[in-house]
C-alpha cells in the first residue's frame, strides 16, 4: 500500500513538474486582474504590424495602458451607475455601418478581418460608448471654452480624469 501510495506521489509531482503556464496575470485594477492572453489579444493587430521587438514591446505596454484606462473609467462608470444598453450598441453598429457602406454582414466580415470576433468588437463598442458617456458627465459639457479644438479638449480632459483616478484605484502592474 505504502509503495502504491508512494508511486502516486511521484507521478502527481512528476505531473506537476510539466504543468503548462495558461496564463498570468499582466495587472490588477482594485480587484480585477488584466491578463496576458487578454493584453495579446487586444494587441493582436498592432504586433502583426511591428518589425522589432522594441516596437512589439511598445504595442504591448500601450496596449496594456488602454486596458488599465478602460477598467479605471468602467469603474468609476459603473459607481456612478452609468450602463449602455444593448440596444444602444445595435445602434451603433447600424450608424458605423451606415457611414462605412457597409452591410451589417459586410461589418462582421471587416471586424473578423481585423482579428476581432463580432461579440469582441461589440464589447468594444460598449466601452468606447460607456467612455463618451463617462467623460461627457465628468467634464460638463457646458465646460467647453468657445474656440476651442473640440478632440483636443476631450482628449486633455480625459488624461487629466484619468490621472485623478490613477491616484483614487489600486493598480498594480506585473511584469
Amino acid at each position: 500500500m505504502r509503495s502504491l501510495l508512494a508511486g502516486l506521489c511521484l507521478v502527481a509531482l512528476a505531473a506537476r513538474a510539466d504543468a503548462l503556464l495558461v496564463d498570468r496575470i499582466a495587472a490588477v485594477v482594485e480587484t480585477h486582474a488584466i491578463t496576458k492572453s487578454t493584453v495579446d489579444a487586444r494587441a493582436r493587430a498592432g504586433l502583426k504590424a511591428a518589425t522589432t521587438d522594441a516596437d512589439k514591446a511598445r504595442v504591448l505596454d500601450e496596449t496594456l495602458t488602454t486596458l488599465i484606462e478602460e477598467r479605471l473609467i468602467l469603474s468609476d462608470a459603473l459607481r456612478m451607475g452609468l450602463s449602455v444598453s444593448d440596444q444602444e450598441i445595435e445602434s451603433a453598429l447600424a450608424e458605423i455601418g451606415k457611414q462605412t457602406r457597409l452591410s451589417p454582414e459586410q461589418l462582421m466580415v471587416e471586424v473578423k478581418r481585423q482579428g476581432l470576433t463580432p461579440d469582441s468588437y461589440r464589447a468594444l463598442l460598449a466601452q468606447q460608448l460607456l467612455e463618451m458617456r463617462w467623460l461627457n458627465i465628468k467634464m460638463n459639457r457646458n465646460s467647453l471654452p468657445p474656440d476651442v479644438d473640440r478632440a483636443a479638449f476631450m482628449a486633455n480632459e480625459r488624461t487629466r480624469l484619468l490621472t485623478a483616478l490613477r491616484q483614487e484605484f489600486f493598480i498594480e502592474v506585473r511584469r
